[in-house]
């Protein structure tokens, strides 16, 4: 959303900020109300927000004791959720106070939300939709479209289920031995040992950008999406011990006193 945009819009269609309880004598067809995040980012979203659609009318709150002190609110409203990264039940007892107060509200949820399990418990307190904090403005406008028209907004579930229903045909054919390469497989081992990048290259003779490169493949190899997940994938398999550069130089040692 271009800057201008919004600014052009935040003065046309009178986008206000409010964090002390004012009377608001009039609430447009078209509107939603937006609470939590800093002041900063708050005010950022609005802009945007308004600035998506004609006549939209966004009203900002800096939390929802403030929000539930207002006498009209809107029926759509945007949680803003992740500027502390507040847990679950945190964000549940938020969603429980605007539901409180208004029965019929329409929730969109913008928080860190990165598995199906924190997805469910947030669908089941209440929420309509949860879009992860990492997302792009455009994809925030949608969901509160969607929201909004009485839809719901649940990407990631949606990928988990179409994931489960439409397996890999090769899944399961082909485990983690016959997709990595040896020199792969050692340094599997040791990621399982929680060796960092320059201890794993001291420990198998080669550079730490070598081993950025071999993570890197792995990762891609396993379709994992970071470390933790490689060694979660592999943590059943029987993986020969590592070589080490010190075992070869201990041979020669050997040698030399024969």
């Amino acid at each position: 959303m271009h800057a201008l945009q919004a600014e052009r819009t935040f003065g046309t269609y009178g986008l206000t900020e409010r964090s002390d309880a004012v009377t608001r004598t009039n609430i447009p067809p078209i509107s939603i109300d937006l609470i939590g995040g800093c002041g900063l980012h708050r005010t950022a979203l609005m802009r945007c927000l308004a600035a998506s659609e004609t006549a939209l009318a966004v009203e900002g709150f800096r939390d929802v004791e403030a929000w539930a002190a207002a006498p009209l609110r809107a029926t759509d409203v945007l949680l803003v959720a992740s500027e502390h990264s507040p847990s679950i039940a945190a964000i549940g007892k938020d969603i429980g106070a605007i539901l409180e107060t208004a029965p019929a509200a329409r929730i969109l949820v913008l928080a860190d939300i990165t598995t199906q399990a924190m997805l469910i418990a947030l669908l089941k307190q209440g929420a309509k939709g949860v879009v992860p904090s990492e997302s792009t403005i455009d994809n925030v406008i949608f969901a509160a479209r969607l929201v909004r028209r009485g839809g719901l907004f649940t990407p990631l579930l949606e990928a988990v289920q179409r994931k489960a229903a439409t397996p890999d045909p090769g899944e399961g054919e082909r485990p983690p031995q016959a997709v990595l390469t040896p020199r792969q497989i050692e340094i599997v081992v040791e990621l399982r040992k929680g060796s960092a990048n320059k201890d794993i290259a001291r420990e198998l003779g080669m550079s730490e950008f070598t081993v950025r490169v071999h993570v890197r493949n792995i990762l891609r190899r396993l379709k994992a999406r970071s470390r933790t997940e490689v060694v979660a994938r592999t943590n059943a398999l029987q993986f020969p011990p590592a070589r080490s550069r010190a075992a070869p130089e201990a041979s020669i040692a050997a040698r030399q006193v024969r």
